[in-house]
């Protein structure tokens, strides 16, 4: 008896579209934590396997909307009450419309197109996902796991096997990666971004204490692991990220032992970075300047347009950067050449570079609006954005794709998570 009911299970789950994209999410957190071990290099630029799942759940997703009328109703509902309050959205995205239209245009660069399609091709997916989630509550009796975090806590535990057995990655220079030593940088192969996600990890990680009442041995070894792995990083805007999601915990905090218990978790981050052993390189030292000064040189000489056109000013120009999508170029630069990225560090940097003056206006117009009402509705998501921003001053964070698909995926599940505060 106990086998037929488990067949009439499978039978039952295997033939519901609610199963098959649940399947494909699945999928997609796989291929998620493989990071850049996963990527695949075409004539055009780099793809991932994620990639083309989340393709198959968007048509699929697409199809139940079509099919389901209160769906669609609903959807007129919403753009129906679109009024003037998103106004400054509505002048964002024209303008990014005709930004495109120009860089394809007039100056002939198609990366923006393809990079910015990349960009709202994962952000149908993060709406898509939402709706999904409600279905696999429904249909599958599934409980709401906080499933991006579980990709986070992979890239963690293969950040410490990568330290462990693969402590020189010098040898990934000559194939276009920076050549790290003794750096943990995981699936990423980047210690920046895989830090981030590390120092997301440990403030979510906070929330799932709360909910879930963790066992004390459970929340330590956990909590100790992120802040190991973190320091193992040696990414100073990781580190700093990490330690203004945990100031903005004890600021928010109403209750004096949450406010000890974070304070406890700074004091351990510290003494953690303190007392991790130095790799001998320039990454290991943690009051290097050689990468300040590239970077500064980089973004004000490389990437900002120069001041004798005013078109330029204002619309931008983009003509080194959204290399993001291609693949890794062979270099031959000697091993004491600083390499960095070819695209601007600084999130506000690259805004200007692609989208010129009026654009960075725009952004900055949309960043003040969404921290006062994220504030107000979700003091974790706030926490969350604040480390965005602050991360994204020295890497360009907010539009790697991995850490777009992680953080957004993480960022939205926040509702579902509540902290005392």
């Amino acid at each position: 008896m106990k086998m037929k009911k488990v067949r009439s299970a499978i039978n039952q789950f295997k033939f519901q579209p609610a199963s098959l994209t649940f399947i494909l999410f699945i999928l997609i957190l796989i291929s998620l934590s493989l990071g850049q071990l996963g990527r695949f290099n075409l004539p055009l630029g780099a793809t991932y396997p994620h990639d083309w799942l989340i393709a198959i759940f968007l048509l699929i997703s697409g199809v139940e909307v079509l099919k389901n009328k209160s769906d669609i109703y609903y959807l007129k509902l919403k753009i129906k009450k679109i009024k003037f309050s998103f106004s400054p959205e509505i002048i964002a995205f024209l303008w990014l419309i005709f930004n495109l239209a120009y860089q394809v245009f007039i100056q002939a660069n198609s990366f923006s197109l393809i990079y910015d399609s990349r960009i709202l091709y994962y952000s149908l997916f993060i709406i898509a996902l939402t709706r999904q989630s409600n279905l696999w509550k429904k249909y599958l009796k599934l409980p709401l796991y906080p499933w991006f975090f579980a990709v986070v806590s992979f890239i963690t535990l293969f950040g410490f096997v990568q330290y462990k057995f693969f402590y020189d990655l010098r040898v990934l220079f000559f194939l276009g990666w920076d050549n790290h030593l003794g750096r943990l940088v995981s699936t990423m192969l980047d210690p920046n971004f895989a830090g981030f996600l590390i120092a997301l990890g440990l403030i979510y990680w906070q929330a799932l204490k709360h909910k879930y009442k963790l066992r004390p041995v459970v929340y330590w070894l956990s909590s100790f692991s992120l802040i190991l792995a973190l320091a193992l990083t040696f990414s100073r805007a990781s580190y700093l990220s990490a330690f203004v999601g945990l100031g903005l915990l004890i600021f928010f905090s109403k209750q004096r032992s949450a406010k000890i218990l974070n304070s406890i978790l700074i004091g351990l981050l510290l003494l953690t970075i303190g007392l991790v052993p130095k790799p001998k390189s320039e990454g290991g030292n943690l009051w290097r300047t050689a990468s300040i000064k590239a970077r500064i040189t980089s973004d004000t000489l490389s990437f900002v347009p120069p001041l004798s056109t005013l078109a330029k000013q204002l619309t931008g120009e983009a003509t080194h950067s959204k290399i993001i999508i291609t693949r890794p170029q062979p270099v031959a630069f000697p091993s004491s050449f600083t390499s960095h990225a070819n695209q601007p560090n600084n999130l506000e940097v690259f805004i200007y570079h692609q989208t010129g003056l009026i654009g960075l206006g725009l952004l900055l117009i949309l960043l003040f609006k969404w921290l006062k009402f994220v504030y107000r509705q979700n003091r974790l998501r706030f926490i969350f954005l604040i480390m965005l921003l602050v991360h994204a001053q020295f890497n360009n964070t907010a539009f790697e794709p991995f850490v777009f698909l992680i953080f957004w995926g993480m960022f939205s599940e926040t509702l579902r998570l509540k902290l005392d505060i």
